[in-house]
């Protein structure tokens, strides 16, 4: 996995992923796989501290900026509000 450390932390022992911020980014930045992946079935819980946050995870999608840790393509959305909805990062909005 590869990210920006600032905001990413990964707890391998707890199987956690902890993303944080403390202000407004310039651009959203992920946490990405190295690995490519053919068929697969994902299932996570997510915990929004004091239930409210502005995340998703990507499916499928590409690294354009691997500096930045930017992507493109299908995410589905976890927020208040959007749970479970599809956006296309990077590709136009909702789907």
């Amino acid at each position: 996995w590869e990210g920006n450390p600032d905001l990413w932390k990964l707890d391998p022992k707890a199987k956690t992923v902890i993303g944080t911020t403390n202000g407004d980014l310039k651009f959203n930045t992920f946490f990405c796989s190295k690995k490519k992946y053919g068929d697969f079935e994902m299932s996570f819980k997510v915990l929004l501290k004091d239930a409210v946050g502005n995340s998703g995870v990507q499916i499928r999608s590409e690294v354009f900026d691997a500096k930045g840790f930017r992507v493109k393509g299908p995410q589905v959305d976890v927020g208040a509000g959007y749970f479970g909805a599809l956006y296309g990062e990077g590709v136009g909005g909702y789907l």
